[in-house]
């Protein structure tokens, strides 16, 4: 998934409780995020180092609703994400457009609420999909991190705020022609979980029929014994283990958030690659 594609996720939390410290250790690099938030507990600015190269995410918002996010490059500013954010009636993030670089970010929602499949396009060319079925009432871990509210480290982001963890997860790029070609499709009838306390995951394997490999992620929990029923109370030092080598998902994860002026090339060399 897109949330735990590869490497060690781990939070680290302020004297509020709020997440303070992200940071995702890919083996190869680091992404760590330093969080800053208002009086209402909104994530309103993020100092990022990324794989070495340092960015500013900021957080706008209307009342309680983030309206719009930027990500601007500290030593090249011209290198600006500026995403708008679009809900429908129920609240959920159906949109995120970025029209400077003609970027744009679909999402689509189930019954209960969980992201089933998230597009990515460039002006009005579909070439990412990731999608989803969520089968099993085991809760989304990602969603009790206390004051991140929105998943921006990854495209869309909706990892953040699904009710559950996903079954399966099937990705698909599509070619310049619009011919798709499955990169992963996880088989949901031989995903395990294993969950602990709150039925919280604590392992998931899945099966991938395009490689016929297995794929298995560790949640583990620090200082779990807080129980006053708050959002976060399930950690304090969340952590997400996963043994994947880099993959699809952090190479489109490169793409979406590296530089702008060379989107399309990269784009097609993904293509290129996912071809042979």
């Amino acid at each position: 998934m897109s949330a735990g594609g590869a490497g060690i996720w781990q939070y680290e939390y302020n004297n509020k409780g709020l997440a303070e410290i992200w940071s995702v250790d890919y083996g190869y690099g680091i992404i760590k995020e330093k969080m800053y938030y208002n009086k209402y507990d909104q994530i309103i600015k993020a100092d990022e180092d990324y794989f070495g190269s340092n960015y500013v995410y900021r957080f706008f918002y209307n009342s309680k609703v983030l309206t719009r996010l930027t990500r601007t490059s500290v030593d090249f500013p011209d290198e600006i994400m500026n995403f708008r954010y679009t809900y429908n009636n129920k609240g959920q993030n159906t949109r995120q457009d970025d029209d400077i670089n003609d970027e744009h970010v679909l999402m689509y929602y189930d019954a209960l609420g969980n992201c089933t499949k998230t597009d990515i396009y460039l002006g009005s060319d579909l070439w990412f999909s990731d999608n989803y079925t969520f089968n099993a009432p085991v809760k989304n871990p990602w969603a009790y991190v206390p004051g991140v509210e929105t998943g921006f480290l990854s495209y869309g982001g909706a990892y953040a705020t699904n009710k559950r963890l996903n079954t399966s997860n099937r990705t698909v790029i599509y070619d310049t022609d619009g011919t798709p070609i499955v990169y992963n499709d996880y088989d949901p009838s031989k995903t395990i979980f294993e969950t602990g306390t709150h039925n919280m995951p604590t392992s998931a394997i899945y099966y991938d029929r395009i490689s016929e490999s297995p794929l298995a992620i560790t949640f583990n929990y620090d200082n779990c014994g807080r129980s006053t029923g708050n959002r976060g109370d399930y950690q304090d030092n969340h952590r997400t283990i996963t043994s994947l080598p880099d993959n699809i998902k952090t190479q489109v994860g490169r793409i979406f958030h590296g530089h702008r002026k060379d989107i399309k090339e990269k784009i097609s060399a993904l293509r290129k690659k996912i071809r042979k």
